[in-house]
């Protein structure tokens, strides 16, 4: 049963054109991620879309999103490697 239900949501992607819109819930649930971080997954990258009081994501943004490559996830380069300090005595000497 799960995998006729995987063969449906894949052949629906297949089908959707780029200017197709569709509910945040509707294009969470044809994202092969779970429906939970593929709504926040949108809403964190602004593919959600506010028109005429009703949010709509246009599935070509999507696509798009999936199809660039990831940013780094720290743009910011590594910091540069400190040698430890050298051992030094701190009792005053006498």
């Amino acid at each position: 049963m799960a995998d006729k239900e995987e063969r449906r949501i894949h052949e629906q992607r297949l089908l959707l054109g780029e200017a197709a819109l569709l509910s945040p819930t509707k294009a969470a649930a044809l994202m092969p991620i779970r429906d939970g971080e593929a709504l926040a997954l949108l809403r964190r990258e602004g593919l959600i879309r506010c028109r005429g009081g009703h949010e709509v994501v246009r599935w070509g943004d999507v696509v798009a999103f999936f199809r660039s490559d990831p940013a780094p996830a720290n743009s910011t380069p590594p910091p540069t490697p400190v040698k430890p300090m050298p051992r030094a005595d701190l009792r005053p000497k006498r």
